[in-house]
């Protein structure tokens, strides 16, 4: 092996930081909760928000389960299949918000 690539992966790897993500994803999970009650203002104002986060290939796949969160499904094993760790946390946060707003 490549001695810098055996130093690169002798690196220690950097934790991520899920609740700083979860933080900063909050008002977008507040939205879809909202939008998931049938708020339309709610519903609008998060439209053009996905549509600008599914041109990221880093968020596409999220936006393709929250789509499916709106569209009524909540089964989480379902709806994180393909998701990585970041996504299924931002994703099951959304779903604690649906389940607890009695939808």
């Amino acid at each position: 092996m490549n001695p810098v690539l055996e130093l690169a992966a002798q690196l220690p790897y950097p934790a991520l930081d899920i609740e700083g993500l979860l933080a900063r994803w909050q008002p977008t999970i507040g939205a879809v909760v909202a939008a998931s009650r049938n708020d339309q203002a709610a519903a609008e104002s998060l439209a053009p928000h996905l549509a600008q986060l599914a041109e990221s290939q880093d968020w596409a796949a999220l936006v393709a389960a929250i789509r499916r969160v709106l569209d009524g499904e909540h089964h989480e094993d379902a709806l994180a299949a393909g998701l990585d760790e970041i996504d299924t946390a931002i994703l099951h946060q959304i779903l604690v918000g649906v389940a607890s707003s009695g939808r």
